[in-house]
Parts: C-alpha cells; structure tokens; sequence
C-alpha cells in the first residue's frame, strides 16, 4: 500500500502522536509497504522542511509546516508532497490540541477536502471532545469538539475510522458513527546505542525498591493520592523506596518534588531526578526499575502511550486510580497492573515484548478488508 499520515507535529521525542507515526510508518515500510508523513501544524519548526526522519532502523519521508501557516498555503505544500508521492491512503491522527491551541480545529475540514479527493480516507481518533468537561468554557468547547467530529465524519466520509480504546469506540457509536478499536504500542523501545548500557543505583540507603515516574508531573486529586500512598508505603517499609523521575524541568516538578520531601519527611527514600530522557535510555530504566506509575484512569490506561510500553518491557504498573476491581481498559499484560505498590514492586517482570508489528499488521488488515 502507499500511505500517507498527517498529523499535527513530527519533532522526534517531543510529540507523541508523531512519534507514533514514525514508529509506525517504520514497520510499514519495513513489511514493504510505501510510506511518508505530513506534520501540519509543526511549532518545532521555523521553516516548512523536508526530511527522511529516522526510527526503528528505516528512514521515513516527511513533510513539516510551521505552525499558523494559512490554509491556502498549507493545501499548496501537502498537495505538492502528495503529488510526488502519490498515496493511495490519506490516515489522519486526530488530536484537536494538535490543530488547534484551543482544540477545535474549524479550518482542518477545508485543508483535507481537496487532499483526499480520489485518495481513501481513514481517521484514527487519539482523542475525541473532553469527556469531563469542568465549567461553561470546557463544556462548550466539548460541544463544539463533538460538533466538529461529526462535521470531520460527514463531509469527508472515511472508509475506516479507528480510535484507541473501547471507551472512545462507545462515545462515536452514540453520535452515530462506526468505528474500531486499533490498540497503541510504545514510543519507548531498545536502540543500538544503549542497548548494552546499564544504570546502576548507588544504595547508599540501603534502598531496594526503584518505581519509574515518567511524563508530566501529576496534579489535583491523583497528586495528593500519589503522595499519600507513597508515604503509606515508606511508614511500613523500613527499607524506603527510590522513587525515579523523568520528566522535563519546570516548575510543576519543582513543586512537586517539595511536596514528595515534605510528605517523606523521617522515612527512607531517595528521589532521582532524570530530566529528559532519550529513548533508549528510557528502556534502560524501565529495564532496571521494579515498578511504574500510571496516572491514567483505568478504563484509560491502554490510551497512554506511556503505560504500554512499561507493559512492553515488562514493568509492573502501579495504577493509584484503580480500585482493583473496576474493569481495566487494557488487555496486554493486564496481569501486571497493581493498585496495590507492594504487589506491583514484588511482582515478576516479563521479557520485552513490542507490539509495534502487531499493530502495523491488524492496521493494513483492517484497511484492505474495508
């Protein structure tokens, strides 16, 4: 097949739709299928450029446009791509915040119409409206998100819609649109150069327990249930706990590691402060750590990138937002999902296993049985 994906940006390791892309456009051209990628609204970028980006051993052709070009010249640059490209599948990987600052992309409908003529068409659903909306303003921008997803279905008629979770399959289905369930893999996974490094935790504490917090520091309510639990845990457990952050700096880290001190204040415990990681030494760490952090809802979990790959290598999730009876919304490896720590820490830890061919393969399936 030749297939073409847009998305919002391609910055490696910065944009995890787009890392999804490239991930999964290097399996598809791997198994010999034609593949390139289109970043619409790429604010890593001061100039439109073209590149052959580089992921899982292939080089993928993409196109990237600064973000706020306008619509005119958006459909000049990508139509000019495609020309020379000539897919016969346009995928578009929806996230609204991608698009748009505010979520409600209103001139993406017009950017495609003319890109997808004589081409099939098929969407995969990232995310859809908010689903929890707090007050008048998001309430009305999850309207008019839901709003414009109709409008997206109507006017450019995909022939497969996709969406990553069966929680999303269950909202599009009462709009009134039909949709399937294509599970995410991991953007972290083993490279060539730091396959044979080893990260090595100096136990100057005695400390025997390492859990990996990966992404954006938490907030509100799962914060405070983070900490609690985490203070529980050091009060009956004299040996402490390593506690591994990676995330990039900013002031929500900063905040959030004082709170981590204030609440472990007279226990064993050790933070480690990682910053920004590259890929493969994220694997290392998931690698060596015992256990890591979900902060995703349950029913949510397989629609964190984050959470699958942990499964990918292995990694016991401690999920503090499950009760440990409501149903999970994954199906790889949910025997390694905790809302217990002591379970999750003390739980065996599985071979890698990528799920990045699997995907790939059940995608084109599901396209050529459309």
């Amino acid at each position: 097949m030749r297939l073409m994906f847009i998305c919002g940006s391609l910055e490696p390791g910065h944009d995890g739709v787009g890392d999804y892309v490239r991930r999964l456009g290097s399996a598809l051209l791997k198994a010999g299928h034609s593949v390139s990628a289109v970043a619409l609204e790429d604010h890593y970028v001061k100039k439109t450029q073209k590149e052959n980006q580089a992921s899982g051993g292939a080089l993928l052709p993409v196109l990237r446009i600064p973000q706020g070009q306008s619509s005119a010249y958006k459909r000049l640059q990508v139509r000019t791509f495609t020309d020379a490209l000539d897919p016969e599948m346009i995928s578009l990987q929806y996230v609204p915040y991608s698009f748009h600052a505010k979520g409600i992309p209103f001139s993406l409908i017009n950017n495609l119409r003319p890109l997808v003529a004589g081409c099939r068409f098929h969407v995969l659903f990232h995310e859809l409206w908010l689903d929890t909306p707090i007050g008048a303003g998001q309430k009305i921008t999850a309207w008019l998100q839901r709003k414009l997803i109709g409008r997206l279905i109507s006017k450019l008629k995909p022939e497969v819609v996709h969406v990553t979770v069966e929680f999303n399959r269950e909202r599009l289905e009462r709009i009134g649109v039909d949709a399937g369930v294509l599970g995410l893999f991991g953007n972290i996974y083993p490279d060539e150069e730091t396959a044979n490094k080893e990260i090595v935790f100096e136990d100057t504490l005695n400390i025997s327990s390492a859990v990996l917090y990966f992404g954006e520091p938490p907030k509100g309510i799962f914060r405070s249930i983070f900490l609690a639990e985490v203070a529980r845990f050091c009060s009956t457990h004299q040996h402490g706990l390593r506690l591994v952050l990676a995330c990039g700096n900013s002031a929500a880290k900063d905040e959030f590691c004082r709170l981590l001190r204030k609440s472990l204040d007279g226990y064993a415990y050790e933070i480690i402060d990682c910053g920004f990681l590259s890929v493969g030494t994220l694997s290392v760490l998931m690698n060596r750590c015992n256990a890591g952090i979900s902060k995703s809802k349950p029913h949510l979990l397989a629609k964190s990138g984050a959470a699958v790959a942990m499964l990918e290598h292995g990694l016991p999730i401690w999920a503090p937002r499950w009760d440990g009876t409501a149903a999970l919304g994954v199906e790889f490896r949910k025997e390694l999902v905790f809302s217990d720590l002591v379970q999750a820490i003390t739980s065996a830890k599985p071979a890698y296993h990528s799920l990045v061919e699997d995907v790939a393969k059940a995608f084109v399936n599901q396209l050529k049985a459309s």
